[in-house]
């Protein structure tokens, strides 16, 4: 009795796809094991790249920091030595407006009344003298380098040109007060525009301070990615080995059930025909 061959080898595909499984599942688990490798060393390296990139911010954010502490600090020595300028100068300007007033009417007023006396002070110090010069003959020991009257004299010629003088200095004092009070106000503004860019100072030193401590999460959030990226990376390496032995396995039954349905085709015709010799299980 003829026996068709592809009766006797049903189990022929389930080998075959149990091979190819096989096959397939290693193959699968080698390139899956160098993606998996390449894929965690990139992560790594990136990782690595980008705590250089925030540990340059950090150093970057504390130069900003310690930069604007430093003109804080100098804008405040500024704004208080300009307030202090600009109060000197409203002093100095009332107080110039005084010495304007004193040169133009007060000391002009006090030479002229000298000079007004002056006459008569230079002939009472011609009649000193001369009594004093008749005394001699007497003993008296009276005998001056430059008489009393001419000294008086000399001090008049002196005194002479001073009033108009001084009330030449008076108008020169005046003119300063209008430089003075404008350098009083813009020195105040000065202060006042200071002022203002410290406040944006310190906005910045709080924005600066909330970026460090947005710089320091992102720092421990990296550390702790990278130290659990090499755990995780084994963890994918071991869920990949499993899967392809997993797939190993299920090829390995495949052909197992193959090879069993050879023998249990082969059984079948052996009832049919006894004489049939037994065949061999492999394809």
């Amino acid at each position: 009795m003829l026996v068709p061959e592809r009766s006797l080898r049903r189990g022929r595909p389930a080998r075959v796809a149990g091979a190819l499984t096989i096959g397939a599942s290693l193959l699968s688990m080698v390139i899956g094991l160098v993606l998996v490798e390449s894929l965690f060393t990139d992560l790594s390296a990136s990782f690595r790249v980008s705590q250089s990139a925030i540990e340059a911010i950090s150093e970057t954010i504390e130069v900003v920091d310690d930069s604007v502490s430093q003109i804080d600090e100098s804008l405040d020595a500024a704004s208080a030595s300009l307030v202090s300028v600009a109060t000197a100068a409203e002093i100095a300007t009332g107080g110039l407006e005084d010495v304007a007033a004193f040169l133009e009417e007060d000391l002009p007023g006090d030479v002229e009344a000298i000079l007004v006396a002056m006459p008569a002070a230079i002939q009472t110090a011609e009649a000193i003298d001369g009594t004093l010069s008749a005394l001699a003959f007497f003993g008296v020991d009276y005998n001056p380098e430059e008489p009393f009257d001419v000294s008086l004299r000399r001090v008049e010629d002196a005194l002479d040109d001073m009033p108009a003088d001084l009330r030449a200095q008076s108008e020169t004092v005046r003119a300063l007060i209008p430089s003075v009070g404008e350098l009083g106000e813009q020195t105040g503004q000065l202060a006042e525009a200071i002022d203002a860019i410290d406040s944006d100072l310190t906005e910045i030193s709080s924005l600066v301070g909330s970026y460090r401590v947005t710089v320091e999460e992102a720092q421990a959030s990296i550390e702790e990615t990278n130290s659990s990226i090499g755990e995780q990376a084994w963890l994918v390496r071991l869920l990949i080995i499993i899967l392809g032995l997993g797939g190993v396995i299920v090829g390995s039954a495949l052909m197992s059930m193959g090879r069993a349905l050879d023998e249990l085709a082969l059984v079948r015709v052996r009832d049919v025909d006894p004489a049939l010799p037994r065949r061999s299980s492999t394809p």
